[in-house]
């Protein structure tokens, strides 16, 4: 709980502390799970804020808060190997709460191609419903854990196309792509 209130501590922080020249994107992202969570997740979707606030003439500090979700369905022969099916669905949420900052190779006033690299806090949430045999169980958990994403974007304006490969602990690495409009 120490570490949310950090996180957004500091995502508050920045948006009070944003200038006139600061501004905003909300964007939609793709997301594909990649090694151990790939195995148990399906792609998903994500939706983010992002505050940014130009530093110099080439980097923009940038805010950010999102919610992702991945699903999966994966069935098993048991063990015995009688023909039954344990069927396990499993839905997994994340909500990341980062600050981190983009280098624009030509000038943030120029757009064009970026560098980014985020770092915070992943809270992740999981609910599994396992069937076998015509007996179901569920089961949920949650957990926060430290994140990070480091990226390459484009510039086009008032939309950024970025292409993320996202880092949290407990296995969870997956890509992303996403698609924002700059207010």
């Amino acid at each position: 709980m120490k570490k949310w209130i950090v996180a957004t501590a500091v995502a508050l922080t920045m948006a009070s502390t944003a200038s006139v020249s600061a501004s905003m994107e909300i964007g939609l992202g793709f997301n594909k799970p990649v090694g151990d969570m790939g195995d148990h997740a399906g792609g998903g979707l994500g939706l983010d804020v992002r505050i940014l606030r130009p530093m110099n003439d080439n980097l923009l500090l940038t805010g950010h808060i999102g919610l992702l979700s991945f699903g999966g369905e994966k069935e098993a022969e048991d063990i015995f190997n009688d023909g039954d099916i344990m069927r396990v669905e499993a839905l997994y949420f994340g909500i990341p709460v980062t600050v981190g900052g983009r280098f624009y190779l030509q000038g943030v006033d120029n757009g064009g191609l970026f560098i980014k690299g985020n770092a915070g806090l992943l809270y992740k949430m999981m609910t599994m419903e396992m069937s076998y045999m015509g007996d179901k169980d569920e089961d949920d958990d949650s957990e926060a854990g430290f994140y990070v994403s480091p990226g390459i974007g484009f510039d086009l304006g008032k939309v950024t196309v970025t292409a993320d490969y996202n880092l949290g602990n407990d296995d969870w690495t997956w890509f992303a792509l996403n698609a924002a409009y700059r207010f």
